[in-house]
């Protein structure tokens, strides 16, 4: 496409531009001073003329009721005393103190108001949010437990208890997250020992294991040695 040199609409950067597109913002603010000679303009890259200083124009006190007339180089921060009378964050009542800076308060009307599972009504202050007693019946995935939490908004979720069954290891019970079929095998280990504890093995945990050690001994009339379990301390050797 043609392209052309051309400004944006402040005047301020200059671009090679599609020829179609003829006006474009440098995004940048405008700066330029008013006539009051105390103000530049705030507003974003625009054509000229500014205007005039918007703190020339009538300002208000703190509610909005009230025009105040003041130069443009001194702040307004006045009360007008009246009520304020602003429309509070709960879209229902109004502000009842007196003209004030800043936000208004947070609503104390008493009304009544459900509970946010919808099952009970109660008055209390208006910016309040209710939740009644009464738990949640719901099962969850698991099948296992209900929800029980109080004032439910029916978003359950998934179960977050620990299963704590007991596993085939018979030694310990299930860390996972409750869950629906069967348990994990036990991921723990133990030690077994041949009968005189000389050998020791490392194997899965419940398992029964026997570890067999032999080793040799000599009989009670010192005439040979033969082999047998480690727990065999007495060797008859039958000779006169």
């Amino acid at each position: 496409p043609i392209t052309v040199e051309m400004y944006c609409k402040c005047g301020k950067v200059k671009e090679n531009r599609p020829c179609a597109s003829r006006e474009f913002s440098c995004q940048q603010i405008c700066g330029i001073p008013y006539s009051c000679g105390h103000h530049t303009c705030q507003k974003e890259c625009h054509p000229p003329p500014c205007g005039v200083c918007p703190r020339q124009l009538p300002r208000t006190c703190y509610c909005g009721k009230q025009k105040i007339k003041r130069p443009c180089w001194e702040d307004v921060a006045e009360s007008c005393f009246d009520g304020c009378n602003k429309l509070l964050e709960c879209g229902i009542h109004r502000c009842i103190d007196k003209c004030h800076k800043g936000s208004c308060p947070k609503c104390r009307e008493y009304r009544l108001k459900k509970c946010l599972c919808g099952k009970k009504s109660k008055n209390v202050q208006c910016y309040t949010e209710y939740r009644c007693d009464i738990k949640c019946e719901t099962v969850l995935n698991c099948t296992k437990h209900k929800c029980g939490q109080r004032c439910c908004l029916g978003d359950c979720g998934t179960c977050t208890r620990v299963c704590d069954a007991p596993l085939k290891c018979g030694n310990h019970r299930c860390k996972s997250l409750c869950h629906t079929g069967h348990c994990q095998k036990c991921p723990l280990t133990m030690e077994v020992t041949c009968r005189c504890k000389e050998l020791v093995k490392t194997v899965p945990c419940g398992r029964k294991y026997y570890l067999p050690h032999i080793v040799e001994r000599t009989c009670l009339g010192l005439h040979k040695r033969v082999k047998v379990e480690c727990n065999v301390t007495t060797i008859d050797c039958n000779e006169d």
